[in-house]
């Protein structure tokens, strides 16, 4: 249980527990409690009653739901990274010794300042050190000073306010209004990275004048953020999209690992979508694997509506691109975060090391090559599995929804979409909470948000309800 602090008894303290900013969050507080022993990697049981009573996000928007999310892995972060849940832990021993300290430091201030007085002449002590201190002790008082102030506007003291009432607590509620406020307005994730394979694979090689210098610094990760990976903002169509995904999987929690609606009309099509199921003609299975094959899939796809002039400006398009780019770069950059079945597939299993060097030509060549593929590629034997071969298949079958089932761009983009959705939230229920606790260094991964999300819904597997 959380102890508040907070008196209904009084009516101005009354009227801030209502505020609907610090109901938010409270609502938020609560859940980071609730959710604690998740980031331990250990299944825990918890009541389906204390489940929906407390953390279930019934009536609540994607936009405010991801909001309510947002502050939780705030919370988090303060808990991993700061000391801000010992100093709110024990506030009081924090308010008398920030005061002391602020105290001390402007004491020392004021006896240096009539030092003539003490026995001590100025023209005893150079002109430079004299600045020196007292610069020292102006920055520490005002570095204490800030401190306090951000102590008093943190979320943590939002939240266990507890002065009955007076002028006091007037003034705090006056100096936290605009911080209340805020909340409303505030972005519900970060952006979201980006990595093209097909595009990556058609570029030039190099990062312009200063690849040379970072090859030699650090040869993986610098190239990964500056030149292969790009970022783009959260969307409302996307949040909406992703947070009426996860309302389905509640309903039917094994909706995920069907992945595809269109199975029933196309068989041949199983072994692909499926999660951890069956296999066919040697193809592994496992969500890494799949992911590789539906990014290709999505890439051939949209550039082969580029070039015969196709629409690609529906919202169903941009959806699969982002979480297509999306998912390969968690498994190109951030591996450990998806669940446990990531074998030897890497990029440079399936990516040769070449040099082209006008990238829309070679898209368009490359993706002309593939398609007009028949049974040569396909029948190739390897000792692996090969991931563009699969990728390949998928495209063809489902840009032969164009013609058997009179499908247009935009009814496949639903398809591809969907897919994607689901391998997300595949991914989002098994993952490691440890690399997500990593994450929130640098304010955390979308599948951090919808992580907790599907815990919000009883989703994740760690949690076990009763």
């Amino acid at each position: 249980m959380i102890r508040t602090g907070l008196y209904e008894s009084a009516g101005t303290v009354k009227q801030f527990l209502e505020d609907p900013h610090v109901k938010f969050l409270r609502a938020a507080r609560t859940s980071f409690e609730f959710f604690r022993p998740l980031f331990l990697d250990l299944p825990f049981k918890v009541s389906r009653k204390s489940l929906d009573g407390n953390v279930y996000l019934k009536d609540k928007s994607a936009e405010e739901a991801f909001r309510l999310v947002k502050i939780e892995l705030q919370f988090f972060h303060d808990l991993f990274f700061t000391k801000n849940p010992i100093q709110h832990r024990h506030r009081k021993l924090n308010a008398f010794l920030r005061g002391f300290y602020i105290l001390s430091a402007l004491s020392v201030l004021i006896v240096l300042s009539t030092q003539d007085h003490i026995g001590v002449s100025k023209r005893d002590i150079t002109g430079v050190d004299i600045a020196v201190t007292y610069l020292l002790l102006v920055g520490a008082i005002l570095l204490d000073v800030l401190g306090a102030l951000l102590d008093l506007l943190s979320y943590w003291t939002m939240t266990e306010f507890g002065i009955a009432g007076g002028k006091l607590y007037k003034l705090y509620h006056w100096l936290a209004a605009s911080r209340l406020r805020s909340i409303k307005s505030m972005a519900g994730t970060p952006k979201i990275a980006q990595y093209d394979w097909l595009k990556d694979f058609c570029s030039k090689r190099g990062i312009g004048i200063f690849s040379g210098l970072i090859n030699l610094i650090d040869n993986n990760e610098l190239r990964n953020k500056y030149r292969i990976i790009s970022w783009v903002e959260l969307e409302h169509y996307l949040e909406e999209f992703i947070y009426t995904g996860l309302k389905k999987e509640r309903l039917n929690p094994s909706l995920s690992a069907e992945v595809l609606r269109i199975i029933d009309q196309d068989a041949s099509l199983q072994p692909f979508l499926e999660l951890g199921k069956g296999a066919r003609e040697g193809m592994p299975t496992g969500l890494t694997r799949v992911i590789f094959i539906f990014h290709i899939a999505t890439k051939l796809i949209y550039y082969n509506a580029v070039q015969t002039g196709q629409p690609v400006r529906s919202s169903s398009c941009r959806i699969s691109n982002i979480l297509s780019d999306y998912m390969l770069y968690l498994v190109l950059v951030h591996p450990t975060m998806l669940p446990k079945d990531f074998g030897d597939t890497t990029k440079e299993s399936f990516v040769p090391d070449k040099n082209t060097p006008d990238t829309t030509a070679a898209i368009k060549l490359f993706t002309n090559g593939l398609l007009a593929t028949n049974s040569s590629l396909t029948q190739v034997e390897d000792t692996e599995p090969n991931v563009l071969v699969g990728g390949l298949h998928v495209a063809q079958q489902l840009l032969a929804l164009l013609d058997q089932f009179r499908y247009d761009y935009d009814g496949i983009w639903e398809i591809v979409s969907d897919i994607w959705m689901k391998m997300l939230i595949h991914a989002a229920k098994y993952c490691s909470w440890k690399e997500h606790a990593l994450a929130l260094r640098q304010g955390g991964e979308l599948l951090t948000y919808v992580s907790l999300l599907s815990a919000h819904f009883g989703l994740s597997h760690y949690i076990e309800p009763s």
